[in-house]
């Protein structure tokens, strides 16, 4: 395994790569949501760029998962879950109980981030697989992308941004680069030979 310190420096010369020429088609276009986009997905890269080590017991990446790893899912799912409250609160008021529904929604939002929180504490020990197994797939994070970034919209919305699907395709594409920068670093993904020989 490349060291940690080298999986980032891999990650930032690819997101360099990637970004500056975005930028620059951004800035000929005057997009303003495209800069902030790209101006912002240096984080998603450098995350990409390590994540495929998190199934690594002794990887800095494992332990931020452990560490931080319930409290970003649970914020996240209390951002949805808040922006889509008025949904929650009709279902209280359709249930045969006489206390305020507002009240309830407000019990059953607690207790749902409470719940997320703990137990994606415990599966993040619980499902931690084998080193360099499915962690080291392009195809297991094209499908992590694809659901997180489904929630990465919903929680840029819960924000208040305006069109969040291009945001959020730009972050996922870039954390996307940093695992395959990350994949070509330990030598399991292989640039195509150009050279014709």
């Amino acid at each position: 395994m490349s060291g940690h310190e080298r999986h980032l420096q891999i990650g930032l010369a690819t997101h360099a790569a990637i970004v500056l020429p975005g930028l620059a088609v951004a800035l000929a276009g005057s997009n303003p949501l495209a800069l902030v986009a790209a101006g912002t997905a240096l984080p998603f890269t450098l995350a990409g760029s390590v994540a495929p080590d998190v199934d690594h017991h002794s990887s800095k990446g494992y332990a931020v998962v452990v560490s931080y790893g319930p409290v970003v899912v649970a914020a996240v799912v209390a951002a949805v879950v808040f922006h889509h409250r008025e949904g929650l609160i009709t279902l209280c008021r359709a249930l045969p109980v006489t206390a305020s529904p507002e009240f309830l929604a407000g019990l059953g939002y607690a207790v749902v981030v409470r719940a997320v929180w703990r137990g994606t504490a415990k599966l993040i020990r619980t499902l931690r697989p084998p080193h360099r197994t499915v962690t080291h797939r392009l195809s297991t994070w094209v499908v992590v992308v694809l659901v997180g970034g489904s929630l990465l919209a919903s929680a840029y919305a819960s924000l208040g941004l305006g069109d969040v699907v291009p945001i959020a395709c730009v972050h996922c594409g870039a954390f996307l680069a940093g695992v395959a920068s990350h994949l070509y670093c330990d030598g399991i993904v292989k640039l195509p030979d150009l050279s014709g020989e």
